[in-house]
């Protein structure tokens, strides 16, 4: 047991000075193998979403009104098409009468229209 509880001794942050003792020494955080190991099963299921100008998507609705549809509002807004796509997710949006919509939307708030 004394592997662990050195582990656990180094690994726990300490208030007087704010970090582990770990960090102190080598610079910089311990790895766990057990966060890489999450880490992996993660980056497996994760499904990468690529976006082209003029693809069809649909728009998440982030914020919920009250509406007269009571407990069954729609999640999802649209369709838009996609007019320019940014690096690191960032996505400008046309609606169907060729409106720009003036703010970038994330990819994550988007999935793609099938008709």
């Amino acid at each position: 047991m004394l592997p662990f509880a050195l582990l656990a001794y180094s690994t726990s942050i300490r208030l007087s000075t704010g970090a582990t003792p770990y960090s102190l020494v080598y610079g910089m955080e311990a790895v766990l193998l057990v966060e890489q190991r999450m880490a992996r099963s993660f980056n497996k299921k994760v499904r990468p979403r690529e976006f082209s100008p003029g693809d069809l998507v649909l728009r998440k609705v982030l914020h919920i009104t009250l509406d007269s549809r009571g407990k069954f509002p729609y999640k999802y807004d649209g369709p838009f098409t996609v007019k320019e796509v940014f690096d690191g997710g960032a996505i400008i949006l046309n609606d169907m009468d060729r409106n720009e919509n003036a703010l970038p939307i994330n990819a994550d708030a988007l999935k793609k229209y099938y008709s």
